[in-house]
This record gives structure tokens, sequence and C-alpha cells, in this order.
């Protein structure tokens, strides 16, 4: 079963016939939640005189007391729609790819409160040093939330896993009313500073990288599972059977001797988010930009992958360069390229893990580190600088073949190629439900 927890119809609706296409039910969470009655006052209140009656009356000292008990209302009935999804469905375990800040935690903490494991998949590929980045844009927008006085106190006695440490010490992403009408019915996270820093009971690690990141982030090392990622089954299951001739992975040179097939994952703008980042006045003229060089390049075949969430005016120059846009997932389309290119991309890891060379257009400069340690992996901050690496990476077949020789050493590191991820990571749930009857 799938619980859809957006609120975007669109979305809702294209999930909902992809995924009931392979017979399974999905629940729309959103729904459930407003046709839940509010919680009464007196059921919603915590006995007294414990830690959350405390927090409760805490709500007094806040700046705005009346949006901490209207909030501690609605995360209520999050708790009453979650507990009727997990009892009435008979739910015995929940997958997530976050377990953190942006995971529905309502949900994962009812999970938790009636013995239901919860077992973290991750999905993207963030660390703490992304936060900061959104940190140094709320700086630049005057938005940043820096508590003080009696409310940095409290928060310090009741939260203090929500308030950053090191960089830009005691900010908060959530206003203080937020979060402490969230820790008074015991919704709370280890760190609110990573993307995993929530209480699920199995973080599933989809390679090496991950696994020391996490550790570098504290998370207890009994609670990772080196399972790998169900990407790179993914990829394992686009491959031509029985024999790989026609794909790149983890062989030095291209695909075919005459030509490089490159591979592109464009992003949606980010223009807005990042104003005055790009070295281009808009996005629709950065695309252009990009596309029309990458046409250009002899001996090339080029292949553009969208992000869902790209504006249409892309797709609308894409088709006036005549350039080849695929609907196939972007993940099964790696192996049968050359190269791959893009903007930060999560799915660079697992580009990585074919032995296939990453040119990075670093679009908005947020000089992100996570790949830094991948031979294979170049990051350019301009055009100028892209293009030129384009350009050698796609002429110079020596120094193709060298890069790609050095990324298919390092490739381990990023991920399982061998088709049993998932098998790896149900083995994990069989597990831990097994754990759990016992007890």
């Amino acid at each position: 079963m799938a619980l859809y927890t957006g609120t975007n119809e669109r979305d809702y609706q294209r999930i909902q016939a992809d995924i009931a296409e392979l017979g399974i039910k999905v629940l729309f969470f959103e729904g459930i939640v407003e046709a839940q009655p509010f919680p009464s006052l007196l059921a919603s209140l915590p006995e007294i005189i414990n830690s959350n009656f405390i927090k409760m009356v805490c709500f007094l000292l806040l700046k705005e007391p009346r949006n901490a008990f209207g909030l501690r209302r609605l995360f209520a009935r999050r708790k009453a729609a979650a507990r009727k999804v997990l009892v009435e469905q008979e739910i015995t375990a929940v997958v997530c790819s976050e377990d953190g800040i942006s995971g529905d935690l309502p949900f994962f903490t009812v999970a938790s409160e009636i013995g239901i494991p919860v077992i973290d998949v991750p999905y993207g590929n963030a660390t703490e040093y992304d936060f900061d980045v959104s940190l140094r844009q709320r700086e630049r927008e005057g938005a940043i939330i820096l508590p003080g006085g009696k409310t940095l106190g409290l928060l310090k006695i009741f939260a203090r896993n929500w308030l950053k440490k090191n960089t830009y010490p005691n900010a908060i992403l959530f206003q203080p009313e937020y979060i402490m009408a969230l820790e008074s019915l015991d919704i709370t996270l280890d760190n609110a500073w990573i993307v995993h820093g929530g209480r699920s009971d199995i973080l599933c690690a989809e390679n090496k990288v991950a696994t020391r990141q996490y550790l570098a982030e504290g998370i207890p090392r009994e609670k990772i599972r080196e399972t790998g990622t169900p990407y790179c089954d993914v990829i394992f299951g686009s491959l031509p059977v029985p024999n790989v001739s026609g794909v790149k992975l983890l062989r030095p040179e291209k695909i075919n001797s005459h030509e490089t097939r490159i591979l592109v994952s464009w992003p949606p703008s980010y223009h807005e988010t990042y104003p005055g980042a790009s070295e281009f006045d808009s996005y629709l003229n950065m695309s252009r930009k990009i596309f029309e060089f990458l046409r250009s390049l002899p001996n090339t075949n080029l292949t553009v992958s969208l992000h869902p969430a790209c504006d249409p005016e892309v797709l609308g120059l894409l088709r006036e360069l005549e350039i080849n846009v695929s609907e196939e997932y972007v993940v099964s389309l790696i192996a049968k390229h050359d190269v791959f290119t893009t903007y930060f991309s999560s799915t660079i890891r697992w580009a990585l893990a074919c032995g296939v060379p990453v040119i990075n257009y670093d679009a908005y400069r947020l000089n992100l580190k996570a790949y830094d340690d991948a031979p294979g992996f170049k990051n350019a901050e301009s055009f100028d600088v892209y293009s030129q690496m384009i350009e050698n990476i796609t002429s110079n077949n020596e120094l193709y073949v060298d890069l790609s020789s050095k990324q298919i050493d390092n490739a381990s590191e990023w991920g399982v190629l061998d088709g049993k991820n998932i098998e790896r990571i149900f083995a994990e749930v069989d597990s831990l439900k097994s754990e759990r009857a016992r007890s």
C-alpha cells in the first residue's frame, strides 16, 4: 500500500495511476486528515504535570501562543488520522524515504507509539551543508529565524535538537510555536539538521559513501544497514540480458567508438530561489545556451531527461532545437550513455556507480561537496569552464578512457549493481517485523 501525503491533486492522480498499474492501493492521506474530526479538547490534553503538559503551559511564554495551540490541534488531528490508517489497514511496517524534518513526523510518531517499525530507504543525497545553503539564502532575504531571550531558553530546555549548531548557531527552520506544538505531542527528532535525523528503526544506506556520511552525522551505527538502493536495481533491470554490449556499465571505453553518448538530466528553474546566483539573466536563456552548445558538438548523440518540475517552455525549446527528449526513467538511461551531465542531481550517485563520468554545471554556484571524492566527477562553476570540459571529454578519447577507468575503480563506493538491493531491504524489513512479533 502507498500513502500519498502531498497536496497537489495533479501529482496525486499521476502517482495513483502509475502505482495502480502495479496492483498497489494508494491512499490520499490529506483527504483522510480532512475527514478526521479534531480531537476534543479533553482527548487531546496530556496528563497533568507530565512533560507534555508543561510544554503546553509554556506556550503562554511564546510570542504567538494562540498559534501554538492551533498548530497543536492540527498535529493532533494528523496523529489521529495516522492511527486510523495504521490500525484499520493492519499495517505491519512503514517504509519512507526520509524520516527527518521533511518527513511526515506525526505519522512516524504514531507508528512508533503502536509498535510498527519504520524503515528509511533514502531517495535524495542532501547533507547538512544543503541546510546551510538554505540558511544563507534566508539570511540574505532577512528571513532567518534566530530565537532569543525566553524563547531560546524554552527551546534549549524542550527542543534542543531543533537548534542549529556550529554554523548559524541556534537558528531554527520553523517558528518556535510550530516546534513546541510538535514537541507537546511527543513528535520530535534526534537532529533537525540532517535529512535522516528522525527516529526510524532502520536506515538503509545506499552505498559506502552514504554510510560514512550517516556515521559522521551522528546516526548510530546499529541503526544503519548497508543494503544498497532500489535505484541500482532499476539500473540492473534496464540492462540487456544476457549480454551487456550496448551499455557503458563499468567499461572504460565508449559504447560506440565513433561517437559520445551524452545524457542530460536538466533541472527546473531556481532563478527565483537563488536570485542573482546564475550567470544568466533567465532560466530560459540559460537552457538555450547550454542546449545550443551541446547540440553543436560533433560526433555526439544527445538525450535529454527533463525534471518533472521543468518549465514547459524548456520542452518547447528542445523541440525547436530538434533535441531528443526521452520519457524513459532517467535512472534506466544512465548505463546507456557515456557521459552524464546535470546540475547537482541525486542521480549523480548512480552514474558514478556505473563508472560513467559526470560533468556537473553548478548553475547557481552552490559549490556542494557531496561528490568531490569521486574521480569521475567534474564540477564547472561557469558556462565557459563547463563547455571546455564537455569538449575535452568528447573529443579526446585518451582523456575519456583515463577518467572513466579511474571512476570504475571507485564505482563500488557509490552503489551495488547486483540486482539484489531490494531483496536486502526486504530482508531487513522482515527481520525487524519478526523481532517485534517476538517481543
